[in-house]
């Protein structure tokens, strides 16, 4: 339930409010607040004080001194609410001191006619420790909003002084829009036609094959003042609601596609992501489908579903920048064209779920156009979307496939089909006479070894990685107090080369324990730097190692990152350029097989595997990447559910990369970490033409062996099979989605039942549960 901070300027008793809320007396902190403000209130009892204080002043002028100890939200509200209609800018600024690790925002509660709470924090404005300064935001009253309160929020231990609050009305731009301008605008091509609602922004998109329409859901973001068509084009003046800003926006049809494009310009701060455009309306028997790693389709009209807030700007949130919506032959398709500052949201809207495009500022500015597109099918569901997507991806250079990859580096042959290995402890040479001993024909050894051992293995015929990574920078101040010291953290870059926030301090990354059993967190190194690093710390290893692969850790999983510091400043779109410079560096200067975590398009063209592209990034096993070798069993329900459940996985990744790149599980995700989904996991591996990932400690091969030559028997030479192959289609034969099959184009046909009962394909044609069925055609390509 939202909290009931927005009452505190209503006439409303509170205990009786406290209760409407469902909340009791305990569960609240309120308190009296200074004059000229209305109630303070912290979620956590007790945690919070407000009061005049004359020893710190602005302008001559006391202070309101707020003291806050909690680690919860609190907030301190204007007394009373400003009636407002649909078009006034309001704005409101305060001086503000601040010290302390929490943060502090002003904006408005807004409520609709009947009093509901539209948004909690309109128009939020977000300042952290520093001295006096003017924190001010401005907004556009959307439709539907008939009251704003004004109001201090802020999360987190500090200490805050206000002063010089004001709150007015600076217009209505209601009363500017162009009167002559019709309610609604159209365009149309041979294939679809597109209307613009001018009162709301909202879109809708017509095929003029099918009739089939698709129409927006108007959310208060932006209110229009003029729109105008011109051929295949309409333009638009638009102001956000968030902040005021003036927005251009451009949508043009496409003359050979179903598609349109559309640009959205403006010229001011971005502090608050911008949504806009309005998502689609969804409805019963619709999916939503996205890749969040492989790629996951939600139901949209199954309740509880976890809803996903993702950036499109890293390998954990979205790795390609499309998703869709389809009712099963006709389908939306959504592509995010300028994706380096956007963010996407599938959450609850009713009674069903949509997607939501939003955003981000470029260092809180506008910047650059941002652009996207958006394409309809009549057929094909998501399938055709992906391949629609696929085209795109050809078109921007990244379709960069695994045949090229081998002019460029032969090893990348001894990678594809070959499962992923990782061994601890032991020596590496014994540990992989003893796998080839047993079987194994291919292997991506990743556990790296001396000198000696590199050679031993390379001659066995196997490719021999190791392990990297250019973004952990840690104090060397701290080491006396740390547990163990990483021989790859970039200390030597400490404090100058680490990324700087916007308010100056410093970005924190992966956290290491103590000695007594706390964590100390690393610095992240800036992105501009690592390649540099790269060059000289690769080249040295080789000198004496001549390893054929090398994996660089957290590169295309975490995000683009921007930089404040003076001496490297970076924006994201830096950020990703310089991480794919660090990439772009194994093969082309050292002739290696370049592997990352988790995934991203952006580095297909240089990149041959990803580790963790298979694994759904929230719903692996709790601290998945700290416990790698622990297994777990009984399988959590968010593994049976998600990770291995077939309902809700979708190969959108290899739909559109499969004969680029080498999809493997994550490292604290692998085939045998919840054996009792083992079955499944290879299932899953046969099913998209990947190969699997195994993890364990050398003394405990005895124990492995049997289960691991298993599942390499059945998920090998299907791997290898098609491992240089596109993913021409993928269908789910069942209602329940537990049969479904895979066409690769080299003709092989691969149907999977995850199910606990036989499958009949057809006359001799059965797949039993928990089994699968190869088929190749007479004519495949070889």
């Amino acid at each position: 339930m939202d909290s009931p901070q927005g009452f505190a300027g209503r006439t409303v008793e509170r205990r009786s409010m406290l209760a409407w809320c469902g909340l009791t007396m305990l569960a609240i902190g309120w308190q009296a607040a200074p004059e000229g403000w209305g109630s303070v209130w912290s979620r956590e009892p007790s945690a919070i004080s407000a009061e005049v204080d004359r020893s710190v002043a602005h302008a001559g002028r006391p202070s309101v001194r707020v003291v806050h100890t909690g680690r919860q939200d609190w907030s301190l509200a204007q007394p009373t609410e400003l009636a407002v209609r649909t078009g006034d800018l309001v704005e409101a600024s305060v001086w503000l001191r601040m010290e302390g690790d929490g943060e502090v925002q002003l904006g408005f509660v807004s409520r609709g006619p009947d009093g509901t709470v539209r948004d909690w924090i309109f128009g939020g404005r977000t300042a952290r420790a520093g001295d006096w300064r003017r924190l001010a935001t401005r907004v556009v009253v959307p439709e539907g909003v008939a009251s704003l309160l004004p109001r201090v929020t802020g999360n987190g231990p500090c200490r805050v002084w206000l002063e010089g609050f004001r709150c007015l009305k600076t217009g209505n731009l209601q009363e500017m829009r162009d009167p002559s301008m019709p309610q609604r605008l159209s365009l149309q091509n041979r294939w679809l036609r597109l209307e613009f609602d001018t009162k709301t922004g909202a879109f809708e998109l017509a095929s003029r094959g099918s009739r089939r329409r698709w129409s927006q859901k108007p959310g208060g973001s932006v209110l229009v003042r003029t729109a105008r068509v011109g051929g295949s084009r309409l333009t638009a003046e638009l102001w956000s609601a968030t902040d005021a800003q003036k927005l251009s926006l451009t949508a043009e049809l496409d003359a050979e596609r179903p598609e349109v494009r559309l640009t959205l310009s403006g010229d001011g701060d971005l502090e608050a992501p911008l949504a806009y455009p309005h998502p689609w309306a969804t409805r019963a028997g619709m999916e939503l489908v996205f890749p969040m790693n492989e790629g996951v389709a939600f139901p949209v009209d199954e309740a509880g579903l976890p809803e996903q807030w993702l950036h499109l700007y890293g390998g954990h949130g979205l790795c390609m920048p499309f998703f869709c919506q389809t009712d099963g032959p006709a389908s939306l398709l959504t592509v995010v064209d300028t994706p380096d500052d956007a963010l996407a949201r599938f959450v609850y809207d009713g009674p069903t779920m949509v997607g939501r495009l939003l955003w981000e500022g470029q260092k809180g500015r506008f910047g650059y156009p941002r652009r996207w597109r958006y394409a309809l099918f009549d057929e094909g569901g998501y399938v055709a979307a992906a391949k629609r997507y696929r085209e795109i991806a050809k078109g921007k250079g990244l379709l960069v496939t695994l045949r090229d990859k081998r002019k460029r580096v032969p090893a990348v042959d001894l990678l594809v089909g070959s499962p992923n290995v990782w061994v601890f402890g032991g020596n590496a040479a014994e540990m992989a006479l003893r796998l080839k001993e047993a079987g194994f024909e291919r292997m991506l050894w990743s556990a790296g070894g001396s000198a000696a051992d590199v050679r031993a293995i390379n001659r066995m015929g196997f490719l021999t990685g190791e392990y990297d990574i250019y973004q952990d920078c840690m104090d060397p101040s701290q080491y006396p107090k740390l547990q163990w010291i990483h021989p790859q953290w970039t200390s030597e870059l400490w404090p100058d080369g680490i990324v700087l926030r916007r308010d100056g301090s410093w970005e924190r990354g992966w956290e290491v324990e103590t000695k007594e059993g706390g964590m100390i967190a690393c610095g992240v190194l800036c992105d501009l730097l690592a390649p540099q690093v790269a060059r000289r710390r690769i080249a040295q290893v080789l000198k004496e190692k001549p390893f054929g692969a090398r994996f660089i850790d957290t590169t295309t999983a975490s995000p683009w990152r921007e930089c404040y510091s003076p001496k490297h400043p970076m924006t994201r779109t830096d950020s990703r350029k310089a991480k794919m410079e660090l990439l772009r560096l194994l093969p082309e200067e050292f002739g290696l097989v370049a592997g990352s975590e988790t995934g991203h398009e952006a580095a297909v063209p240089w990149v041959s595997y990803f580790e963790g592209m298979l694994s759904l990034g929230p719903f692996r096993v709790p601290d998945a990447g700290r416990r790698m070798e622990e297994t777990v069993d009984p399988a959590p329900e968010v593994i049976r559910k998600f990770q291995v459940g077939p309902r809700y996985r979708v190969p959108l990744w290899e739909l559109v990369f499969h004969d680029c790149l080498c999809a493997h599980w994550y490292w604290g995700d692998y085939q045998n970490k919840v054996p009792s989904v083992w079955r499944k996991r290879d299932l899953f591996n046969i099913l998209y033409g990947t190969a699997p990932m195994y993890l364990f400690r050398a003394e405990d091969w005895p124990n492995w062996k049997e289960r691991i030559m298993e599942s390499y028997r059945a998920v090998v030479p299907v791997a290898r099979g098609v491992g240089y192959e596109e993913m021409t289609d993928h269908r789910r034969l069942t209602q329940d989605q537990t049969v479904q099959q895979t066409r690769f184009a080299n003709g092989w046909v691969v149907t999977v039942n995850f199910g606990s009962q036989p499958f009949r394909l057809g006359p001799g044609r059965v797949v039993q549960p928990e089994g699968f069925l190869v088929e190749r055609s007479k004519d495949q390509r070889r």
